[in-house]
């Protein structure tokens, strides 16, 4: 089982410079598969590290594990954009767009849909995109109002309960106040049912609506209101898809997830403030 005196070990230890697991396995005296084990499990609850696979499928596969700074910039346009993001408050604030224009047009794509029922979130391969997740399930969020609606013929509820059931891991960044709360809550019973090492929410104001999966995209949705509209453009209140598959966009988006993320409150001591106000009103 990993500790956290093993977990503060791999992390000095790979922040010197890239390991191979096998050194890693050495240094904390586990053979292969655990310290890989051990790699995969830091990685996921702090991000902190990032693997990849050389020469993979092959007998000379060889896999190293990378530091990964809090505060990412690989150019200066991602560091514009984490800039502009962590600014922002409400959904208003940045169009993914501003993203999208960025990624390599072989490794994205986008479509448009009309919001027909109010009763539903979009749903043009949502379904099967939070479905798809293997490992790990990272979730950008206004105030949850989709934890009550439905996706497709299922409850929302019902999709994260199957993603939980496959020990999925996941993470939601949502801002919580007085008018948010019931939605929080009813992930939340998922917590007590799975428990806080498969799904924790944290609260935090930020403009992105979306999702990462495994590593291997990330989607972000925009709404589109005709009102901000001129000519025949836009005729209904509309939602905007960008898919992105890029391994390096992807990338950035986990480390800026991770950046809001860890210096964020829990869900459970934010409603628990609320509650303490709501108890000084009454």
């Amino acid at each position: 089982m990993l500790t956290r005196e093993q977990t503060k070990d791999i992390l000095e230890f790979v922040n010197k410079r890239p390991r191979t697991i096998s050194e890693i396995a050495q240094a904390i005296a586990r053979n292969w598969r655990t310290a890989d084990s051990y790699i995969q499990k830091i990685a996921d609850e702090t991000g902190q590290l990032q693997t990849h696979t050389f020469r993979q499928g092959t007998r000379g596969a060889l896999k190293i594990v990378y530091w990964v700074p809090s505060e990412q910039a690989e150019s200066p346009h991602r560091e514009r954009l984490t800039t502009a993001i962590l600014r922002g408050r409400t959904k208003d604030d940045f169009s993914p767009l501003d993203i999208f224009q960025y990624v390599d047009a072989r490794h994205r794509k986008a479509f448009i849909e009309e919001e027909k029922d109010p009763t539903k979130t979009e749903t043009i391969q949502l379904e099967h995109t939070l479905l798809s997740a293997t490992r790990e399930l990272f979730i950008f969020s206004g105030n949850l109002s989709w934890s009550n609606l439905s996706i497709g013929r299922r409850k929302t509820i019902d999709i994260f309960r199957e993603l939980l059931k496959r020990q999925v891991m996941i993470k939601i960044i949502a801002g919580i106040d007085m008018l948010s709360i019931e939605n929080i809550k009813i992930m939340l019973r998922l917590k007590e049912e799975f428990g806080s090492e498969l799904i924790e929410i944290r609260h935090a104001w930020q403009p992105l609506r979306g999702m990462i999966v495994d590593d291997e995209r990330v989607r972000f949705k925009e709404v589109v209101n005709p009102r901000f509209f001129y000519g025949e453009a836009v005729k209904k209140r509309s939602i905007i898809i960008y898919d992105i598959f890029d391994p390096q966009w992807v990338s950035w988006s986990k480390n800026l997830f991770w950046n809001i993320f860890r210096s964020s409150i829990t869900a459970d001591k934010r409603i628990d403030d609320i509650n303490s106000i709501g108890n000084l009103i009454r």
